[in-house]
């Protein structure tokens, strides 16, 4: 029977998390200059708390880019399979129990209140030099809920980089490597090589490999890693031999082959878009390595229940609502790709990035279909300048205009009637998701 949640521990819930919140926290930017990145710490307080990450099986995933995506999407195959399954993911939408997920749904209360007190405990009776990062402390966290979980499998995403990551220290049957591209340089390398290096320090000795389509300098550098350990190695690329795609509003038709062993999953992605169809590929290659007896229907079956929030999420408001965390260039494009392919008209956009992103590339790449631009403001977590952002606009030719309050964003943006693109970052998807969850029959689709 399921437990009932009261308003007594959503508060102090939440006042645990913003306790975690004031230790050293990268995510807020400009960390690293205050805390350098090392296991040591991470490996003081997994012993400490009995070394929970030894008593479950991992799959291990890092990259640039689609590593959250390609984690909800092996978890829904396991799950489909048949297994108890949690996953780890970052960052989150509105909560931080959101990164800690069991059987799909966020961690439970009976369960993750209690290790939280115990850590808030222990954190609070420690010398400061050794108080873990907010990162560390919700890895701890989640590894205490999987091993008190006694779950099959366990899905782990690492936070950044890899080599260094508060996440290398689990025990994998499997690492996926997911696209890598330039990112975070100020702590991973400056060269395309540097930052696969670190994304490959995840490789075990004997461990099988699984990776997306890399830039050639970057497969390279995991190919000689992969070496060095005696890990069973599979690139997607020599293995797919179709994927195709079709855009319907009630998700993608989705075509995925595989060679040895041969692989043939039709189904419908929820989680849309050419770069989701990639890796809804990378994960069906990933759990065949993994469990090869699972059936093609399981495949299916999973892939198809997979979600995600504020990847390609559909509301079917009126008007329709896409909402999207994309705060690249490139993976700004895709989503515009994708909007299109599903609504081809006359639409909106809302948009609003947080300081130290290439906005002017995900603006520059701003189809014309998007006649009206609204500016919101991201939140307060990271510093912004939305009035920034709108000269911007402007002085690319492309008229916009300033609201910063979220409510009032989006119901401007519905004035037209035209369907509306909500992207820039997951903190403006933060602000906008729990509008359109509270709004009846706002559900995603379907």
């Amino acid at each position: 029977m399921e437990t009932k949640e009261s308003p007594e521990q959503h508060a102090e819930l939440a006042s645990i998390f913003d306790e975690f919140e004031s230790f050293t926290n990268l995510e807020h930017g400009g960390g690293a200059q205050t805390r350098h990145y090392r296991l040591e710490r991470m490996e003081r307080w997994l012993g400490i708390l009995g070394n929970p990450q030894q008593r479950f099986r991992a799959v291990h995933i890092a990259g640039s880019k689609g590593k959250g995506s390609t984690a909800a999407l092996i978890d829904a195959v396991l799950r489909a399979g048949g297994e108890t399954v949690g996953r780890y993911t970052s960052p989150h939408i509105q909560s931080y129990r959101e990164r800690i997920c069991i059987q799909g749904e966020p961690a439970p209360m009976e369960l993750l209140l209690p290790i939280l007190r115990v850590l808030r405990k222990e954190f609070r009776q420690t010398q400061i030099e050794y108080r873990p990062t907010t990162f560390e402390a919700l890895t701890l966290a989640a590894f205490l809920c999987f091993a008190e979980a006694g779950l099959d499998r366990v899905v782990v995403e690492t936070g950044l980089g890899g080599r260094l990551d508060a996440t290398n220290l689990v025990l994998p049957e499997l690492v996926v490597i997911t696209p890598i591209e330039l990112e975070h340089t100020e702590y991973l390398g400056t060269t395309i090589a540097e930052i696969a290096s670190e994304k490959a320090g995840i490789i075990k000795d004997g461990v099988p490999v699984v990776v997306a389509a890399l830039r050639p300098e970057a497969g390279e550098v995991v190919r000689r890693r992969a070496e060095e350990r005696a890990a069973p190695l599979s690139f997607l690329a020599p293995r797919l031999k179709t994927l195709t795609r079709s855009a319907h509003i009630s998700g993608d038709l989705l075509k995925i082959e595989l060679q040895d062993p041969e692989l043939r999953i039709r189904t419908r992605l929820q989680m849309r878009g050419r770069v989701q169809a990639q890796n809804a590929a990378l994960a069906a290659l990933a759990v065949t390595e993994l469990m090869p007896e699972l059936s093609t229907a399981c495949i299916e079956a999973g892939l198809a229940s997979a979600r995600l929030p504020a990847r390609g999420e559909l509301f079917l408001t009126a008007p329709p609502v896409m909402l999207d965390g994309a705060h690249t260039p490139d993976s700004a494009n895709s989503v515009y790709e994708t909007f299109g392919e599903v609504f081809p008209g006359r639409a909106t956009l809302i948009f609003g990035a947080v300081e130290g992103k290439d906005i002017r590339g995900m603006l520059e790449r701003l189809p014309e279909q998007f006649g009206r631009v609204i500016i919101s403001r991201p939140g307060r977590f990271r510093p912004s300048n939305p009035e920034g952002i709108r000269a911007l606009c402007l002085s690319l030719g492309r008229d916009a205009e300033l609201i910063e309050e979220p409510h009032a964003a989006l119901a401007a943006a519905r004035e037209s009637g035209l369907p509306i693109l909500i992207l820039g970052s997951f903190f403006l998807a933060g602000e906008f998701r729990p509008l359109l969850t509270a709004e009846e029959g706002a559900s995603p689709c379907p």
